[in-house]
């Protein structure tokens, strides 16, 4: 089973005192030191609070999924190493599960999953106009010549969810944006595992990826999860399995 939280950043801080039995009110107390350093380093006080609630949402989801107290959350060891400039910032890790996060706006979302099942998780909000420049980036030339086969009103979502959908596997991966995403082809869903989540339980389909030049992104599995009104999000993973939003469990 994947776990994920996807969420507000307002809902996170409105239902912190619940899941903590009142022993922790704030996102601060939820996220370390280096955490708050990365959120002041935003200029933007919105993307400053986007970023608390990214990381104290991974810390509750890494913590629910361990067996550990939502309190606990802070105590977690998750490193961050960009393989590229050895900076603070990256994929994150901790010993024993493998964890992913993303944040748009004033959604979040946090995945953790067995190790060695390699999650990723992106969500994305879906923008009024799309760049030429961005579609071609963005698509493998056979996922081009399939989008303008839609009618014009379906073709930003189409480019939104082929986006989520790649991220997601890149993050997978461990190669993040390194990987060229219009070398990547997915294909067509072959693989249904199920949802548990606040809209019930919902069938999720899992496509494979089709055309990669990288070994370390064959393999990976991406599905699409339900999201909110204008959002898109996904997941993936080394293998399909069912997803639980522990966001559910907030209605208990």
């Amino acid at each position: 089973m994947i776990s994920v939280l996807l969420t507000s950043g307002a809902a996170l801080q409105a239902q912190l005192p619940r899941l903590t039995g009142g022993r922790l009110i704030r996102l601060e107390e939820v996220v370390t030191e280096q955490d708050q350093t990365a959120a002041a380093a935003k200029l933007d006080p919105a993307d400053q609070q986007r970023v608390l609630a990214a990381r104290g949402a991974l810390r509750l989801t890494a913590a629910k999924h361990l067996g550990a107290g939502a309190q606990e959350a802070a105590q977690l060891e998750i490193r961050r190493r960009c393989e590229q400039c050895g900076g603070p910032h990256g994929r994150p890790q901790l010993d024993g599960i493998s964890l992913s996060s993303s944040s748009s706006s004033r959604h979040v979302l946090a995945g953790a999953a067995a190790p060695g099942r390699d999650v990723g998780v992106d969500i994305e909000a879906i923008p009024e106009r799309l760049s030429p420049e961005f579609t071609q980036y963005a698509l493998h030339r056979a996922e081009r010549g399939a989008l303008q086969r839609l009618a014009a009103a379906a073709q930003i979502p189409a480019v939104i969810e082929h986006w989520v959908l790649k991220e997601a596997v890149l993050k997978a991966a461990g190669v993040g944006l390194n990987h060229p995403p219009e070398e990547l082809l997915l294909g067509t869903p072959e693989v249904s595992t199920r949802w548990h989540g606040r809209v019930g339980s919902v069938e999720l389909s899992w496509a494979p990826v089709l055309e990669t030049g990288d070994s370390r992104v064959e393999g990976i599995w991406s599905t699409l999860i339900p999201a909110p009104p204008g959002w898109v999000a996904a997941v993936a993973a080394r293998s399909p399995e069912d997803i639980s939003d522990l966001a559910a469990s907030w209605e208990d």
